[in-house]
């Protein structure tokens, strides 16, 4: 027998499979309970246009008569609207089931509280879950933020030394941490719709930015190079970037306007590659606001920020990331021999510092991994 809680826990763990897979969708679970609190079934959206997480809990329940009296417990609150699949709220009010408990309600503004009235009219009770809802968040976090905010998630990965170092100064940093870490790193790619580096990753690493990781065989993600001049549009087609990306999937994010007839843009045009304008910012560098503003209409709804110090103090300097990963290696480099992941970043006074929200730790081999959600001190959560 299993208690609310149990139920709804086990519900986060079935939508954490999707992950990787269901986006632009949020990943979603369900469990079901007989009347009596027993196991009837448990599911999850596997795949983005596939069956909703309450339809693949249902299609294991051997027959209508178990649900008579059953609760279900969902992640999320069931859908209203007919998309690529039906409404979940309306195959749910045609079962003889008593009560849906939910943790979060759906901020798309097509569901927003429409699947709970449908359910409603059929006299099935609902409630919302408030215990788990920290976790909850934290599932769909890409989702929620995109449809709060009508941008996309932003996180930021680093890999350090135990004294903050992302690298010797003399440039050298391959394989700070260990292989269970890195496949971590690998997960990180597969669940975000693109990763971003800055020109002195790419020129200085040459990396291939692919997905290497045994549960997303095949999956391939889009690459965001940012580069104010579009310097490395040349050095781009004999890149590891061509080896391992088809050339729509690479992106060179640029400041001001090339000239069409420059040989730079004429070679990018010719390979196939994408060079999205975003204007100048700060100091001169690529706008990043407006390129995330770029990159959300294009449909890169989560980014992942793989780059140095220049490009990640860049978004934290201007508040730009939601999401900050860690993975911090046993290793002590030196402050003077190193170069800090905070190198480019002034953030003025005490007040101004930043920290995590909910930060949560794990032991990934040797090394450690810290996340947590970014905020400013006194800032609201989002």
């Amino acid at each position: 027998m299993l208690t609310p809680l149990g139920a709804m826990r086990l519900a986060i763990d079935e939508a954490k499979r999707g992950l990787g897979f269901v986006a632009p969708n949020p990943p979603v679970g369900c469990v079901i309970l007989s009347a009596d609190g027993e196991l009837i079934a448990q599911g999850y959206h596997k795949k983005f246009g596939e069956d909703h997480a309450e339809i693949d809990a249902l299609k294991k329940v051997a027959n209508i008569e178990m649900l008579k009296g059953a609760t279900l417990y969902v992640t999320l609150e069931p859908c209203s609207h007919e998309g690529k699949t039906p409404s979940c709220a309306k195959k749910l009010a045609t079962l003889p089931i008593k009560k849906v408990v939910y943790g979060l309600v759906d901020p798309n503004p097509m569901v927003a509280g429409r699947g709970l009235e449908i359910l409603k009219q059929a006299k099935i009770e609902t409630a919302l879950m408030t215990e788990l809802s920290d976790e909850l968040e934290a599932l769909a976090e890409h989702f929620l933020f995109n449809q709060r905010a009508k941008g996309p998630f932003v996180s930021l990965k680093v890999a350090t030394s135990l004294d903050g170092q992302m690298a010797h100064s003399t440039g050298e940093s391959k394989w700070i941490t260990g292989e269970r870490a890195r496949e971590e790193a690998h997960f990180l790619r597969a669940t975000h719709d693109a990763v971003l580096i800055g020109k002195g990753t790419f020129l200085r690493d040459d990396p291939g930015l692919d997905i290497r990781h045994p549960k997303f065989v095949g999956k391939k993600n889009k690459v965001i190079v940012v580069d104010s001049s579009g310097e490395v549009l040349a050095s781009l087609l004999k890149s590891k970037l061509m080896a391992m990306h088809a050339s729509e999937e690479i992106i060179v994010a640029v400041g001001p306007k090339l000239d069409e007839a420059s040989a730079a843009h004429l070679l990018a045009e010719r390979a196939g590659l994408q060079i999205w304008q975003c204007g100048t910012g700060r100091d001169g560098q690529v706008n990043l606001k407006s390129l995330l503003v770029i990159a959300f209409e294009k449909g890169v709804n989560s980014l992942l920020v793989e780059g140095g110090s220049r490009i990640v103090s860049a978004f934290l300097r201007e508040n730009l990331a939601q999401r900050y990963h860690q993975f911090i290696a046993p290793q002590i480099i030196g402050a003077k021999s190193g170069l800090s992941v905070t190198h480019e970043l002034d953030l003025g006074d005490w007040g101004s510092r930043l920290r995590l929200q909910n930060p949560q730790t794990a032991q990934l081999g040797e090394d450690i991994l810290v996340t947590g959600r970014l905020a400013i001190s006194g800032e609201k959560k989002i």
